[in-house]
């Protein structure tokens, strides 16, 4: 029996998300998925990957696709949650996006 990595509520193109949260934050989508730990990179990288698993997505699936412990995402997600909540102009950047994929 194979483990299902991945469920779906949404069809999402994760290139055109990528693109979209790289525009917000004004960086390139290549350096999207590196190691880099600098502000803009860390903050796109983690809205990037709360928008996937609000679609659905598993953190463990979301971990391969970023050659990430899956323990990194989940952290990851509750960051960026917090930053959304409390910094205007992150929360700003996030809803711009997620409109895009509603």
């Amino acid at each position: 029996m194979t483990q299902q990595l991945f469920y779906y509520t949404k069809d999402i193109d994760v290139e055109k998300l990528e693109e979209a949260v790289c525009a917000e934050f004004s960086i390139e989508r290549k350096n999207l998925r590196e190691q880099c730990r600098k502000y803009d990179y860390a903050k796109a990288r983690q809205m990037v990957w709360k928008i996937l698993r609000d679609e659905g997505y598993k953190y463990v699936t979301l971990g391969r696709m970023y050659k990430r412990d899956h323990g990194a995402i989940i952290s990851g997600v509750k960051s960026i949650s917090n930053a959304i909540e409390v910094n205007r102009v992150i929360g700003g950047k996030y809803q711009k996006v997620r409109s895009l994929f509603r």
